[in-house]
């Protein structure tokens, strides 16, 4: 597929998913949701939100927010919206205008523009954001988002009163070489003699098949966190984990070394190691050879030491001049084994902290066995006719277009759709936002889409959940309450906040009548009821008004757990005309048919009671802070899912849920 016909399929997908019944969105809308989602998996955001907002002289679309990295993006868009060849370019005149209207929403808002916006919009809250982190940010970068053709350009930096402000382009060439290139990401390059002015002194050895070269250098534990500070997690893709805090003693013990003894880090750590395409060295001028640069830098072991380093010399502000470690690279000749053998060397290095051979598989079954089972599970026409439908479930992005591009003729593609409406595909980022609401965690649903997705991966590796079509039903079902949900936001006229208070407003729901939601009847009818429609629309005006009601950023208060405790405590009488179609779906316990004894039935009941969110809680902190057994996490996980199910744990799960719980809690986990 050429640029141009990958410029076509890509406003046609645009314009389809604009004119998906009752959306109400914009392509442009769209184009931004879809180049964040681009831009996550390229790296290039951590958690992009789309942000509308036009005035005179300022626009902005979109933005990102990293504290940790003290980091600020802005995105503006130019969509043009022409599929016609050839592809249009936008001029260097257009450009300017685009990055300006971003510059001055940025410098506006470093000086309060918040103040005169309206408080209810989320514009609001990126420019308060700004303005309340202004001494914070050491970085900013405008990325202009187009999808015509901008030329090389290349990026552009200036400073602006400290501030480092970067200009970038992600025009319609690029997104098609990022796509068509298997979504590899732009290879990380350090070039060491050029960044930092110094060559690494190594010594270096030839694999005898020639598969691989080994290098062993000692490396400056500043560079290391001036290399992280720049690149972020992009220099850890191949690594099984992200940085685990201080909570475990090895972290702990990092952070200890580089404040109390720098100079005693090299004799205690085990160093980092680290993987690449290629490696350039010099001769150096007494004698050796010195690593001048390395492309395609990864470290696939030593993670939670390059993080450590980073977060104690900015947080501590602890100097790192006298903290070294060695390094072992290794170049891997052979481009076409680099992501066979690398999570290999990842796989045999990682002694530091304890890893589950789970976190090393990068294709979840679930997803698959999710995929197949939505190809061949069909919904039942809600009119009682005979025109029965497939939710698709895209794993792999693009495969929707793709799956129904093969029916070649427009006859058969007209008729293909209407067997899989565009409304019914849903994604792995979807998936993640209904059962995390489902899971009553609704302040990680606010999070972001790519962190709440890999929260639902933790999830996931601890669960035993069978995908079958039962389980597709309830999913479905889950969707399409969804849906609805932001249909009512939508249509209340109210701006900003939609997707905190969808979420909020259904976990709520969901803990005011006890998980009794009918899925059953809802998969049947493919709608939500009357009366759900309308308690979702009273319940929705208490949450935003919940939400909103706070001193703190509006956006951030969404992301807080205490934010969700806080609703919780709030009771909502229930319309009746809901009351009426809730169903039990509690379960009887046996223990190989026979009944449970009373004091059997109290346990079940106080297992029952701490609520599927405590359980949840105890499996994750058990995985986080590596103080409960797989077999110990994986029923905390399973006990947490049928209480979320308004299913009572049978008296084997609640003997063994007591143990656990009281284990947990003299270890240091807080219920609260």
């Amino acid at each position: 597929m050429d640029i141009v016909e990958f410029a076509f399929q890509f406003h046609q997908e645009i314009r389809a998913e604009a004119n998906i019944e009752d959306e109400e969105k914009f392509p442009e809308e769209v184009f931004v949701e879809r180049m964040i989602e681009y831009l996550h998996e390229a790296q290039e955001l951590e958690n992009g939100i789309a942000c509308s907002f036009k005035g005179y002289g300022i626009k902005v679309n979109g933005y990102d927010i990293n504290t940790q990295n003290n980091a600020i993006d802005i995105l503006v868009a130019d969509y043009y919206g022409s599929d016609t060849a050839p592809i249009q370019k936008i001029s260097k005149t257009e450009i300017d205008t685009a990055f300006k209207r971003a510059t001055t929403f940025l410098l506006k808002s470093l000086k309060g523009h918040h103040e005169k916006l309206e408080e209810s919009a989320e514009v609001y809250d990126f420019a308060k954001n700004i303005y309340d982190s202004k001494k914070d940010f050491k970085r900013a970068r405008i990325i202009l988002l187009t999808d015509r053709r901008s030329g090389s350009l290349p990026a552009i930096t200036q400073n602006l009163d400290g501030l480092e402000l970067t200009y970038q382009i992600w025009d319609i060439e690029r997104l098609y070489r990022f796509v068509t290139s298997g979504m590899k990401k732009e290879p990380v390059e350090v070039d060491f003699l050029k960044e930092f002015g110094i060559n690494l002194p190594c010594i270096f050895t030839e694999d005898s098949s020639g598969l691989y070269h080994t290098y062993l250098t000692i490396m400056p534990g500043d560079i290391l966190a001036k290399l992280y500070d720049k690149w972020g997690t992009r220099i850890l893709e191949r690594n099984v984990r992200a940085f685990l805090q201080a909570r475990g003693k090895v972290n702990r013990g990092i952070r200890d070394t580089i404040i109390s003894g720098p100079n005693m880090f090299l004799a205690y750590n085990n160093g980092i190691t680290v993987t690449a395409s290629s490696v350039e060295t010099e001769k150096l001028p007494d004698g050796g050879y010195g690593i001048k640069s390395i492309y395609d830098f990864q470290i696939v072991n030593g993670g939670q030491t390059i993080a450590s380093l980073w977060h104690t010399n900015t947080q501590k502000k602890a100097p790192l001049s006298d903290v070294f470690l060695q390094m072992k690279l290794t170049v891997i000749d052979d481009q076409q084994k680099i992501d066979e053998i690398a999570p290999l060397i990842s796989r045999y290095s990682n002694t530091q902290n304890k890893v589950n051979m789970a976190d090393f598989h990068a294709n979840d079954p679930f997803h698959i066995n999710l995929e197949k089972i939505s190809r061949t599970t069909w919904a039942p026409d809600p009119t009682g006719g005979g025109q029965q439908t497939i939710w698709f479930y895209e794993r792999a992005r693009g495969s929707y277009d793709e799956t129904r591009n093969r029916e070649r003729t427009p006859a058969k593609i007209k008729s293909w759709s209407a067997i899989h409406p565009r409304k019914q595909k849903f994604d792995k980022l979807m998936l993640a936002k209904v059962e995390k609401t489902w899971m009553l965690q609704p302040y990680m649903v606010s999070r972001g889409a790519q962190k709440n997705f890999v929260d639902l991966t933790i999830d996931l590796k601890e669960a035993n959940i069978k995908v079958d079509e039962d389980y597709l039903k309830d999913l479905v079902a889950k969707l399409i309450t969804w849906k609805n949900s932001e249909r009512i936001v939508s249509a209340q006229n109210q701006p900003g906040y939609r997707a905190n208070i969808v979420t909020y407003t259904i976990s709520w729901l969901l803990l005011l009548t006890g998980f009794k939601i009918d899925l059953a009847n809802i998969w049947k009818k493919q709608d939500i009821s009357d009366a759900l429609k309308e308690t979702l629309d009273f319940l929705a005006c208490q949450v935003r008004d919940h939400i909103t009601d706070t001193k703190y950023n509006v956006t951030e208060w969404c992301k807080k757990e205490d934010c969700w405790k806080r609703l919780k405590e709030k009771e909502e009488d229930l319309p009746e005309s809901l009351k009426a179609e809730l169903i039990d779906t509690r379960r009887p316990s046996r223990i190989e048919g026979g009944e449970p004894s009373e004091e059997e039935k109290q346990l079940i009941e106080w297992v029952s009671s701490i609520g599927a969110d405590i359980w949840f809680n105890i499996a994750r902190w058990g995985k986080l802070a590596n103080t409960l057994e797989s077999w110990e996490k994986r029923i905390s996980y399973s006990i947490g899912r049928r209480i979320s199910r308004g299913v009572k744990p049978t008296i084997k799960q609640a003997i063994q849920a007591k143990k656990i719980y009281d284990k947990a809690v003299k270890m240091g986990f807080k219920p609260d």
